[in-house]
């Protein structure tokens, strides 16, 4: 897949977005949302939600676990390599400076076209709003856990305001509109697409040994809690990270 293919599949994502359904609209300002995002992020529930991702995370950065899946992963293959890289761009194409004017694009465009503002318009506002709110503790945990690269040979291990690697930003920046447009459909099936392409910047990095399992976890974890916090007025599915035969599987639970 070439890096214009990553392009082309993100658009055509987003083409689709008009079919998940109708946004609603609100009086609050974008800022006032955001504020009150920060407000609902720093709380004791947010910190539990985030618990689960930390905690397998600190087990796999601090044992084997990192070293073995990363001695597993055939970096001797160059076509894996390539197609990994490939991927990786998916990432890219939604970090810091391309994705802020193309969230606030879509939210821009959509409320000079719309009088009440649609999922597409909704689909921008929640990513950049999920994208402020989660970015900062993600860099500052990050900078605090001290974890180092694959390539800088000196393992996983969180030492303490060491290094900056323990989270993946490209696992969080490339997972945001992803997570956010599952969260935005109704059908299981679309939710499942959506959540299953959210994944593949984080493992696109430890496919280049660029980061850890544990950094990858973190940085999808980061981008997953940010995204409830903001759409937290939405029903939508439980995600959990399982195991089936010691490989991690994404699993869907309806909530009632």
């Amino acid at each position: 897949m070439s890096s214009g293919s990553s392009r082309y599949v993100f658009l055509m994502c987003l083409t689709c977005l008009p079919l998940l359904g109708h946004a609603e609209d609100s009086e609050e300002s974008f800022f006032q949302k955001v504020a009150g995002d920060y407000q609902n992020f720093y709380t004791l529930s947010t910190a539990r939600a985030l618990a689960p991702g930390f905690f397998t995370a600190a087990i796999m950065a601090n044992s084997g676990i990192d070293r073995s899946i990363q001695d597993e992963v055939p970096l001797h293959d160059r076509r894996f390599r390539d197609h990994s890289k490939q991927v990786n761009y998916f990432g890219d194409s939604t970090r810091t400076i391309p994705s802020i004017p193309i969230y606030a694009a879509a939210m821009g465009i959509d409320h000079w076209l719309n009088e009440e503002q649609s999922v597409v318009g909704q689909w921008g506002e929640y990513s950049l709003r999920t994208f402020l709110v989660g970015a900062p503790s993600g860099f500052i945990s990050a900078n605090i856990l001290g974890g180092s690269r694959p390539t800088e040979g000196r393992g996983s291990d969180w030492r303490l305001f060491d290094d900056v690697n323990s989270i993946s930003g490209h696992a969080f920046s490339g997972a945001v509109p992803m997570i956010n447009a599952a969260m935005l459909s109704k059908s299981f099936w679309a939710k499942s697409v959506f959540y299953g392409l959210s994944t593949l910047p984080a493992l696109a990095r430890v496919a280049m040994d660029k980061h850890y399992t544990s950094q990858a976890v973190l940085g999808w974890t980061f981008a997953y809690v940010s995204a409830k916090v903001v759409q937290r007025d939405r029903p939508d599915m439980s995600v959990a990270v399982g195991y089936y035969q010691e490989t991690p599987v994404l699993t869907l639970v309806k909530q009632f």
